[in-house]
């Protein structure tokens, strides 16, 4: 047969001739716009080679569109989109070539965010202003040497900030093993253990956190003190667990978990359950404290109600879930609605 090939790539590309088995039978360096003919028996297998600095693909190999990458910055809420703020870098290649891809942000709130080059084939989205609570999304186009086109898209959701929550270990009434819901609510401050405060003893630790003092490290008041062991933003309770341990390995302690009265936060309770999960006839609003210990099992808990004299963290509504007696141990607690099974 008779195979004819012209050559239209750069100068000195290498031409391998060879049987369907791969056996090389000729090689040749041409030069551009050359045609060489062979006249043999059989059917032959054409190979080209370029070196990579002439950017040649042989004709049967397609051109394969740029791509791209996107690394989120930040994690996308209230607090961490304020003006300034580097939120997500795009990086670009073309597998074919090293050349640089062209990029432009065809939709974007330009009111909110900058879409700025960084360097060569990166590019950078920031925040102009702080940016609200919402969705918005990014679109744009990528465009390689050969005109070869990718579509670029992106949406972001900026939530409201996680709400903190405080973990505390108190030291009064933890040794009572007959304490109940009631006298802790008592210990800890409310006149009469009212589960929604009006009145609070002077000198206790409630009075504390009713002046703001919720997020100290230590709070001592002349029976005992309590101990932040633990807090974290969360936007659902049932994640306590991801608080990690409370570590009340040093001697017992009455559990009280601290979180503001808001509809940041969800699953917050209207009551809670103290026996085996699930419970066979459940509750709406009724929720349960899990320890994790070596022993795992519900603990047995109550709720106060309270406000603080002026906004911590920006609220004055308060919610405390407090154990009705003291345990020690270092292991974390979940927190299941009452119709949940422990997993």
């Amino acid at each position: 047969m008779e195979k004819t090939i012209t050559i239209e790539s750069p100068e000195d590309v290498s031409i391998e001739y060879s049987f369907p088995f791969q056996i090389p039978l000729v090689n040749a360096v041409v030069s551009r716009d050359t045609s060489i003919s062979l006249s043999l028996p059989q059917e032959l297998t054409v190979l080209l080679i370029a070196p990579d600095e002439y950017n040649y693909r042989p004709p049967d190999v397609a051109n394969e569109p740029p791509t791209f990458t996107v690394n989120n910055l930040v994690s996308y809420h209230e607090g961490n989109t304020t003006a300034g703020t580097d939120l997500f870098r795009i990086n670009l290649s073309d597998p074919d070539t090293s050349d640089e891809v062209q990029f432009t942000m065809d939709t974007y709130n330009s009111t909110y965010f900058a879409v700025t080059k960084t360097a060569t084939n990166t590019y950078v989205v920031s925040a102009v202003i702080d940016v609200p609570v919402g969705t918005y999304s990014f679109s744009g186009t990528l465009t390689d040497s050969d005109n070869e086109t990718t579509a670029f898209s992106k949406t972001i959701n900026v939530l409201t900030a996680p709400v903190t929550v405080y973990v505390y270990g108190s030291t009064i009434g933890a040794n009572d093993p007959n304490s109940t819901e009631l006298l802790a609510r008592e210990r800890l401050g409310s006149l009469n253990g009212d589960e929604i405060v009006t009145s609070v003893v002077s000198g206790s630790i409630l009075e504390r956190f009713v002046a703001g003092d919720i997020g100290n490290s230590t709070i001592t008041v002349s029976n005992g003190s309590a101990t932040l062991s633990a807090s974290g933003g969360l936007r659902d309770l049932k994640d306590l667990e991801n608080l990690g341990a409370i570590d009340f390995s040093t001697g017992n302690r009455m559990l009280v978990i601290l979180f503001p009265d808001t509809s940041d936060l969800s699953n917050r309770p209207a009551s809670m359950y103290d026996l085996s999960l699930p419970s066979p006839q459940d509750a709406a609003g009724r929720y349960a404290l899990y320890a994790n210990a070596t022993i795992a099992g519900t603990t047995a808990s109550g709720l106060m109600f309270f406000s603080t004299s002026s906004p911590v963290d920006g609220h004055t509504n308060w919610i405390a879930i407090l154990s009705e007696t003291g345990s020690s141990g270092n292991y974390s607690f979940s927190y299941y609605a009452d119709e949940d099974t422990p997993s």
